[in-house]
């Protein structure tokens, strides 16, 4: 399977193409993924916070606003890589779900 790389506004557009709801409970389908989504998000900014702290701690004389720098580009990359990896995760349901 390629890697596909799209934008934070196209991304909805192209995930779209591949969703399939179970007609009665749509509703119920989509909060539910949703809330699996933020949890996947929640838990990669928790370690990213988590590991800024040790650093804050442990090398208290660096600057605080680098550290600060440092860890909102890490989240930035963690949503990319997060947004790129369920794309593919999507792709990846659809294509089993369409096999079986």
């Amino acid at each position: 399977m390629s890697s596909m790389t799209v934008g934070i506004s196209q991304y909805p557009l192209e995930v779209a193409k591949y969703a399939i709801y179970p007609g009665d409970r749509g509703i119920e389908y989509l909060v539910m993924g949703m809330c699996s989504e933020a949890g996947e998000v929640a838990g990669k900014l928790k370690k990213i916070i988590r590991e800024e702290l040790q650093n804050i701690y442990e090398g208290a004389d660096e600057d605080a606003a680098s550290k600060i720098m440092s860890g909102a580009t890490k989240l930035l990359n963690a949503i990319e890589s997060f947004k790129e990896s369920s794309s593919e995760k999507v792709k990846a349901e659809i294509g089993s779900n369409l096999d079986g």
